[in-house]
């Protein structure tokens, strides 16, 4: 009888410690199913708002060049084809001169004024698109000029660059150029710094491009969720079209610090 007792309760023992073998697995097995379900809810939802914030970035700047879009056609509308139905108005009446030496040289040199100022419109447009010194120079020269016409006794503007002597795709170099020039723009404007250091590195396979202020610095989550931040999400979202990247740094009384990486290859 002993004997039989202590079988049972050994056989009691190692059903209670499989019971509880199996209830820790179970219990892991269930913690580990639940860690790796809300891990990927935190990834769904990490995705979901990165290609928010994208969409948000890219329709910002599909708004900003419909405007501009629109802002040219106007231009041309309402400044070089008015300019150009008055040239064509005079050019019409030319014959009725042709006998009167004096009037038709005062039509024709009307005419050649009205057309000189179509073509400096046209030249303006020309320019706003693509800015004027990088249509005569390479994107280091047009930077040196954009520093040295930018600097001023109250604010240091200081330009380091490196290997930009290679070709570069012209897209690269409006948009690096329209947003050094923006940044410089901010800071004068908001930022009370006397002080911005630009480096523009080329390598082999990147640009690398960094902007620092020494001035009083935001909050860049508070600046992209009103209206004042459709600047900086133009800037990410046509970095990020040349499958770049850009980041900012700023903080109360600690300055900002643009970092943007383009590939070239």
């Amino acid at each position: 009888m002993k004997k039989d007792s202590e079988i049972l309760q050994q056989k009691s023992k190692i059903f209670k410690r499989n019971v509880a073998i199996s209830s820790l697995a179970a219990l892991l097995l269930f913690g580990f199913v639940f860690y790796r379900n809300r891990q990927h809810r935190q990834k769904v939802e990490h995705q979901k708002a990165i290609l928010h914030q994208q969409d948000l970035a890219t329709k910002a700047v599909i708004t900003a060049e419909d405007n501009e879009r629109k802002r040219m056609a106007t231009h041309l509308h309402d400044g070089v084809g008015q300019l150009l139905m008055a040239a064509n108005m005079n050019v019409s009446v030319l014959n009725e001169y042709k006998d009167n030496p004096e009037n038709f040289k005062n039509i024709t040199q009307k005419i050649s004024n009205i057309l000189s100022d179509a073509i400096a419109d046209v030249r303006t447009l020309s320019h706003q698109m693509m800015p004027n010194m990088l249509i005569k120079n390479s994107l280091a020269n047009a930077l040196r000029d954009l520093i040295e016409k930018t600097s001023t006794p109250k604010l240091a503007v200081n330009l380091q660059i490196e290997g930009l002597e290679k070709e570069v795709d012209q897209n690269i170099q409006v948009t690096l150029y329209r947003i050094i020039q923006e940044c410089i723009n901010n800071t004068v404007k908001h930022s009370g710094a006397d002080k911005i250091d630009i480096s523009v590195i080329q390598s082999d396979k990147k640009i690398t491009t960094e902007i620092k202020d020494n001035g009083k610095g935001f909050n860049p989550l508070k600046i992209t969720e009103n209206k004042d931040g459709i600047g900086l999400q133009n800037m990410k979202a046509r970095i990020e079209m040349l499958k770049g990247k850009m980041r900012i740094d700023s903080a109360a009384d600690r300055g900002t610090r643009v970092l943007i990486e383009i590939p070239i290859v």
